[in-house]
């Protein structure tokens, strides 16, 4: 995937920069889906160590939406969009922080833990439109739309299951599933989404003209 050839240096330079932040993100986002755990025997029990604990992800997460937000990419309702989205994840990353000290931070109540995921939810998906109007303006038309649409995954990702329990109570293997298949449509495209916008910004400095479906 490579960048118009009439770009100018400076939109080059701007977009060149946006490959790190992405990248932060999309390894905090790693660690928050994936739990990696060490288990050991110790005195006759057994005990599980998170070797990289959520809030590791989410200062990653937080990191690179914050130095997103205070690039000069992003303008208008995006630059606003982008900037709530970063301080709700710097939000999430202080409370996961204080919680392994206040172990009464995390046993919150369900309705709390609820409003909490609508909430990141909402964060992530006002990062892919922000994103989709970011590649927009590159002429990666094609990336863009594939934002969008991950933006909308997003939503229902996250208001589904609320919905879902409100009509059906007690959860059943079919919600179940269909809750799981929709976790791993959006999550996966999301990481493929984040890659090939790093290498749209990642071929910044290189000849021709973008293909946003070439990958």
């Amino acid at each position: 995937m490579e960048v118009r050839a009439d770009l100018t240096v400076e939109q080059r330079r701007a977009l060149k920069s946006i490959s790190i932040p992405l990248g932060l993100i999309f390894w905090g986002m790693v660690l928050v889906v994936f739990d990696f755990n060490l288990r050991i025997g110790i005195a006759d029990r057994l005990v599980q160590v998170d070797l990289l604990p959520d809030s590791v992800g989410l200062c990653l997460m937080a990191a690179g939406m914050a130095v997103l937000a205070f690039s000069s990419l992003f303008d208008g309702k995006a630059g606003l969009v982008i900037t709530l989205s970063a301080g709700v994840y710097i939000a999430l990353a202080l409370l996961s922080i204080t919680s392994i000290f206040l172990p009464v931070l995390r046993n919150l109540p369900a309705s709390l833990n609820a409003f909490l995921q609508l909430v990141a939810g909402a964060a992530i998906v006002g990062f892919c439109a922000a994103m989709s109007q970011l590649t927009s303006k590159f002429g990666a038309f094609e990336l863009s739309s594939s934002w969008l649409v991950l933006a909308g995954g997003t939503l229902l990702l996250y208001t589904a299951p609320q919905l879902l329990a409100f009509v059906l109570p007690v959860a059943t293997p079919v919600t179940m599933g269909m809750s799981l298949l929709l976790a791993l449509f959006v999550g996966l495209s999301l990481f493929r989404i984040i890659r090939r916008t790093r290498k749209l910004a990642d071929s910044a400095f290189g000849p021709g003209r973008v293909h946003a479906g070439a990958i």
